[in-house]
């Protein structure tokens, strides 16, 4: 499971624990804590699998240029001890950690830019669903192209738009054959889930046995 690191989410995990949950947890910072360090520590306390640096604070802190402070932030996770993700919207934000060797292990990289002409705050900070946000199909390919040339693993995640290529099954997976198709195979896809009127979880497992299948048929047909 990829949930963020605020109390609300770690209030969850440990009553999911207690009643014998055993899911691993990547756990993003939450940017809204005063102190990085006092955050990831706590995330820490809840025995994450990994930590990643939240993607729209990284894209902020890297459109101000302030790529020292980033890499101090990332050096804060490295200091845990678990696997450290460098989250990001943008895919020149890959591109400048790869040039210059950041010490991270995955990144998590949406397939759509929306920190492109703005900063972006996150609606789990304000606590108000962002309207107006820059979907652009036109995005895509450019995010898979570079997660392709990146060496690291990466967790492709916004593949079904927030929803807007959900309008029917046949639409969703046909995002998760897409997705397959572009991502390394060390690399892995995250989306949400709602199964209040279906079992998108089941849904969700078949379409991701079916898109790899494919993805291998079309690799060995191309060697």
């Amino acid at each position: 499971m990829q949930m963020r690191g605020d109390m609300h989410i770690m209030r969850m995990i440990m009553e999911f624990r207690q009643d014998g949950g055993d899911m691993h947890w990547i756990a993003q910072t939450a940017s809204e804590y005063g102190s990085h360090e006092g955050n990831v520590n706590q995330i820490m306390s809840y025995k994450p699998a990994a930590i990643y640096h939240h993607g729209s604070l990284t894209d902020s802190l890297f459109k101000a240029g302030r790529y020292e402070e980033l890499k101090q932030r990332l050096e804060v996770i490295r200091a845990t001890g678990v696997p450290v993700g460098l989250g990001t919207h943008m895919p020149e934000v890959l591109a400048y950690a790869e040039e210059h060797n950041w010490d991270v292990d995955f990144y998590m990289a949406s397939v759509y830019n929306l920190s492109l002409g703005y900063d972006r705050v996150s609606s789990a900070i304000t606590g108000k669903a962002n309207t107006g946000e820059r979907f652009e199909e036109e995005d895509i390919p450019v995010m898979y192209r570079m997660i392709r040339q990146v060496s690291k693993p990466c967790l492709a995640f916004k593949i079904l738009g927030a929803t807007r290529r959900c309008a029917t099954q046949e639409t969703v997976q046909a995002a998760f054959d897409e997705a397959f198709e572009n991502i390394k195979p060390t690399d892995a896809v995250v989306v949400g889930m709602y199964p209040k009127n279906e079992d998108q979880p089941r849904l969700n497992s078949l379409y991701t046995a079916q898109a790899i299948r494919r993805a291998e048929a079309l690799r060995h047909a191309k060697d």
